[in-house]
């Protein structure tokens, strides 16, 4: 019931986080250190685009369905987000309400890019982003219960999906 996609250091590229949505040599590895799939989801502090004050990650999931958090990483890109709503489109279209989606980014305004049926998560002070080892694009699905049930590094809608049909049988 758990599972990851992640990349090889073959396939990761040199530079810096914020120079692309694809993981680095030093991504890859923070990654790998990163909690895993069957670990207990870290908790920390965001706030909800368009609110104000912050709130816990844990108390803002909904207990009742599966949550996929999109990392945004440090690269803000038209085409990473583009990704993200086509990933959350799918995942209602065919998971409809047992799912939910929302966008963790390290900015401190919700990017314009995403639709606003997506919920945000602006993580200012990258608590999050450390916690998950998330300086580039990756994908976690938080279940029910709390706990990690996919991760992936880069971030695959077709993998993602196949995961969700098999978990969510």
């Amino acid at each position: 019931i758990v599972r990851e996609d992640v990349t090889g250091l073959l396939n990761a590229r040199l530079g810096t986080a914020a120079g692309g949505e694809t993981p680095t040599i030093g991504t890859v590895r923070e990654f790998a250190a990163g909690p895993a799939a069957g670990a207990r989801a870290p908790d920390g502090r965001v706030t909800i685009a368009g609110t104000s004050g912050t709130t816990r990650l844990v108390s803002e999931l909904d207990t009742t369905k599966s949550t996929v958090l999109l990392f945004d990483g440090r690269s803000a890109s038209p085409d990473g987000y583009a990704r993200f709503v086509a990933i959350d489109a799918a995942v209602r279209e065919r998971f409809g309400s047992s799912v939910e989606t929302a966008v963790v980014t390290p900015r401190n305004v919700r990017p314009p890019e995403l639709a606003a049926s997506i919920k945000v998560f602006l993580d200012e002070s990258g608590e999050l982003e450390q916690k998950y080892a998330a300086t580039t694009e990756c994908v976690y699905v938080v279940r029910p219960d709390l706990w990690i049930g996919y991760r992936a590094q880069p971030v695959s809608e077709e993998k993602l999906l196949a995961w969700l049909k098999i978990f969510l049988r």
